[in-house]
């Protein structure tokens, strides 16, 4: 079997999406803040009935490693309080004395309105963000009251369905199916703090989120409109959506092919309403409009457009064109599009995965054909190779 450039190029993205993932290490820093946060909470006021959960990058599994050393993650939490508050501003400034009570994050409190940041060591590498929020108390679905600020020194309740979003995107990459190579990072507390799961086998949508917020973050690194780069909530709908609409149309372990037509299909689902503006609705809150900012903001629609420009060459068009004849130029378009560390790890990587194939004899060289290829019986043996500037061992 001859091995095409998609063949290729999925092991090079999916050697790259692996080594975006956040290290063990960095799992269980994150697990040992989140559970002290979840019983401090809930154990500082007795009559609070509340519950913590995460929610974001770090519960959907799409969580990708700093850049740098001097950059940091996000793990985004929930604190829901069941006790009634009416006003918004008094619900979310009583979970900043709760914290603030406690000596534990003396010094690493920014108030960030609407969220409650805490950061942690520079070791750490992460922060938590913690958003207010209580029960609607008038519906059986899992919506809530989530506390936001407008900017004019005025908070309000907006509905939102966190655990909602989360179930359409389990749903999505029928995570039910895949629920055995899942394990939960984090037992739970004896207060009702849930777990937090990551996916140690992860799925082609995942990796393919992974690969294109880290496209994301590499375009827009010194580029002066960074601000109005797109939020990972809208990367992620965007590819979700996609993929599954492209479900049974291609080969779905294949990652490339994955963010190829997910990069190819984007356009179609940024619409305009009946009023001109941009909508991208919030699957689990109809109500929810995820382009709401771009209505005001001209600058983000026009990030939006220079960073899918940018990703179709970087990713689609670059790669098939190094792929086979110049693979220097294919590392040095890796290099800028997805950082030098990043790349070098799935090129290198990729590059042993070749050589054990070629010591294990099921990578032959056809001489008929000059092509690579895989469990043949004819050829000749290939030999280790440097073809990307490493020793296969």
């Amino acid at each position: 079997m001859c091995m095409r450039k998609e063949e290729k190029l999925n092991m090079i993205f999916d050697n790259l999406a692996d080594g975006l993932n956040i290290t063990q290490t960095m799992m269980k820093k994150a697990e040992t803040a989140y559970n002290a946060l979840g019983e401090h909470i809930k154990n500082s006021n007795e009559e609070w009935d509340v519950i913590v959960y995460p929610q974001g990058s770090f519960q959907l599994g799409t969580v990708i490693k700093p850049v740098n050393d001097e950059e940091q993650y996000d793990v985004d939490l929930v604190v829901l309080v069941k006790t009634p508050y009416y006003d918004a501003e008094m619900l979310r400034n009583e979970v900043l004395q709760v914290l603030e009570s406690h000596g534990r994050y003396e010094g690493k409190i920014e108030n960030k309105k609407p969220c409650i940041r805490i950061q942690y060591a520079d070791s750490s590498q992460f922060h938590m963000d913690i958003a207010s929020a209580q029960e609607i108390g008038i519906t059986n679905d899992t919506s809530i009251n989530i506390a936001r600020f407008d900017g004019d020194e005025r908070y309000f309740y907006e509905i939102s369905n966190p655990k909602g979003y989360i179930d359409w995107f389990k749903k999505t990459m029928q995570f039910e199916e895949l629920q055995r190579s899942q394990r939960a990072l984090f037992e739970k507390c004896q207060t009702e703090v849930e777990e937090l799961e990551l996916s140690k086998m992860r799925t082609p949508l995942q990796k393919a989120i992974q690969i294109l917020k880290r496209h994301r973050d590499i375009f827009f690194a010194d580029r002066e409109n960074a601000d109005d780069r797109p939020s990972s909530i809208i990367i992620t709908t965007l590819c979700a959506m996609a993929y599954e609409d492209l479900r049974g149309k291609y080969e779905k372990d294949n990652i490339y092919l994955t963010v190829v037509n997910m990069l190819e299909k984007f356009p179609a689902y940024v619409k305009k309403n009946s009023e001109g503006d941009y909508y991208l609705e919030n699957p689990s809150n109809p109500k929810e409009n995820f382009l709401k900012k771009w209505c005001d903001n001209p600058a983000l629609v026009v990030a939006f457009e220079q960073w899918i420009f940018k990703a179709r060459t970087d990713i689609i068009y670059n790669p098939e064109a190094f792929i086979e004849d110049n693979p220097q130029e294919l590392r040095k378009s890796l290099y800028e599009s997805f950082g030098q560390r990043d790349a070098d790890i799935a090129l290198d990587n990729y590059g042993k995965q070749l050589g054990n194939y070629a010591q294990k004899g099921h990578l032959k060289y056809d001489t008929s054909s000059a092509n690579i290829v895989l469990h043949e019986n004819t050829g000749k043996s290939y030999n280790k190779h440097t073809y990307f500037g490493g020793m296969c061992e």
